[in-house]
Formats: C-alpha cells, structure tokens, sequence
C-alpha cells in the first residue's frame, strides 16, 4: 500500500481495511516505512524525481475539466485567455485560470 500510494493516492485506503489494534499500527507504520524508503531511492537514484509537483502546481486548467466550463464561454464574454498544449495535456492559461483551479481543489 506505502508503494502502491507513492504512484497513485487510492491504494493507501487498503490500509483503512485493517482491523483495528496492534495490526493496524503495524499495516500502517509497514505502509509508511516502505513509502518513505522508495521515495528516498526515487530521490537518491533519480535528480528531479519529485519535479511533477511543481509541473502541477504551474499547469492551468485541462479542457475537459470541470472548471474549464466558465473558460470554454468566456471567449464569448471578452476573457483574454487561450488554449495551449503543454505538461502533456490541452488546457486553459490566462486571466482567473489559477482562481478556477484552486476553487477546484478545494471543492474536491
């Protein structure tokens, strides 16, 4: 699970699953021993390895988000913001794009 959630969040929830007492403080120091340890190897073996998350933090809002609904009308209302394909994906940047994605965050 401390593995599983280092590439996805979701699999840290099997670790919710273990009955409770000394077996669920066992799961979960295991998960986070294990977790710590791959992200440590990521780090020692791999410069940047972390760099995503500032490639997050830095994106604008895909088109097919949710969020980007405002932006697909705003043309139509005078936003002066564009379309462009960057960090692998087609999104949104300009004007209000970073307050819709925080929004967004914060609703999720």
């Amino acid at each position: 699970a401390g593995f599983g959630a280092l590439l996805k969040v979701w699999p840290v929830l099997l670790l919710i699953g273990v009955a409770r007492g000394r077996r669920t403080r066992a799961a979960w120091g295991a998960g986070a021993v294990t977790a710590l340890a791959v992200a440590l190897l990521a780090v020692a073996s791999m410069p940047g390895a972390f760099s995503f998350l500032t490639f997050q933090r830095d994106r604008g809002t895909e088109v097919e988000s949710l969020g980007a609904l405002v932006f697909h009308m705003a043309p139509h209302f005078g936003w002066g913001g564009h379309v462009r394909y960057t960090y692998g994906s087609v999104e949104f940047i300009g004007p209000y794009v970073a307050v819709v994605s925080r929004c967004a965050l914060a609703l999720t």
